[in-house]
């Protein structure tokens, strides 16, 4: 099965994270149980945002699966270092390289 590829632009905060998590949830629901997300175009992530992603590659660990980070921002690494949370995500500078982690 293809891994799927969400690709995150703008921001992912309260404001949008359902949606963000209802289609995690579909892919999910349809067996993905890896996915990469696409992040060159995020430019901002909340507490909910940060939240809903664990929340997601937690799910896909338990599946056997893994949620990859590709494009990740310096701002984004720096907060998920500030955070604790480096060591939880795998992190890819590219969709390619990505996959070869799965």
């Amino acid at each position: 099965m293809e891994v799927p590829v969400v690709n995150i632009r703008g921001q992912l905060s309260s404001s949008n994270a359902s949606e963000f998590e209802d289609h995690l949830e579909t892919l999910i629901t349809q067996g993905h149980n890896s996915i990469i997300l696409e992040l060159s175009g995020l430019k901002y992530i909340s507490s909910t945002g940060v939240a809903t992603v664990i929340k997601y590659a937690d799910l896909c660990s338990q599946t056997g699966g893994k949620m990859v980070l590709v494009a990740v921002r310096k701002n984004i690494i720096a907060m998920l270092t500030k955070l604790g949370l480096m060591t939880f995500f795998y992190i890819a500078p590219s969709v390619e390289d990505a996959r070869g982690l799965l």
